[in-house]
């Protein structure tokens, strides 16, 4: 499968639009779990949260969905989390979209590095944003480049679906047959975010 390049990519008053219908979103969530009982006003809480949780607001999202996993049907946990990611990830599509028609970004896709790596992933799109998605591997490069590539909203939303809700619900289904205990799920949280901070600061160290 070959991807077409757009004729443009996303424009200033697409990206407007964009987080003024986000916005929108966020909000009817918010008042959702507001009039919802107690004992369900977790899905829209969940759904607003996992809906921020992407590149540029790194969020813990597998250490929540183990919790609550404990608690409530995996099956809506995964259709929920997965739901939230898509989102999250249409917001760096139009963010990325936007950015890579920029002259800086034109210089980086006439590099040999992209053009061989773009080549390799051109070939099954879908499929490979779906395996990265769902598999526990570093997925920003293929998302990254499949928005540069010009790749379709609603493949680019479908993919991530396709492959953040058997994850999810996985993930789910341990906290609900195993009970992870608190402290496991602290250090899943701990961890990433200590090694986040010891890479900034390394890098800023060298600098």
């Amino acid at each position: 499968m070959q991807i077409t390049k757009k004729s443009s990519s996303i424009g200033q008053k697409q990206l407007i639009i964009y987080f003024i219908l986000f916005g929108v979103f966020c909000m009817a969530l918010y008042i959702l779990s507001r009039t919802q009982g107690e004992g369900s006003s977790w899905s829209s809480l969940f759904l607003l949260y996992m809906s921020f949780a992407n590149t540029f607001i790194p969020l813990p999202t597998n250490p929540l969905i183990i919790m609550l996993g404990r608690t409530h049907d995996p099956v809506l946990v995964g259709v929920l989390g997965a739901v939230g990611t898509a989102v999250a990830n249409l917001t760096e599509y139009h963010v990325i979209s936007y950015i890579s028609a920029t002259k800086f970004a034109d210089r980086v896709k006439k590099r040999k590095l992209y053009l061989k790596f773009q080549e390799w992933y051109l070939h099954h799109p879908f499929l490979l944003l779906m395996l990265t998605n769902f598999l526990p591997l570093p997925v920003d490069p293929v998302r990254w480049l499949s928005i540069s590539s010009g790749y379709s909203r609603f493949s680019f939303a479908a993919a991530t679906l396709a492959g953040r809700a058997p994850r999810y619900y996985l993930l789910a289904l341990l906290g609900e047959r195993y009970h992870v205990p608190n402290w496991i799920l602290l250090l899943l949280i701990i961890i990433p975010a200590g090694y986040s901070i010891a890479k900034f600061l390394i890098k800023k160290a060298r600098e």
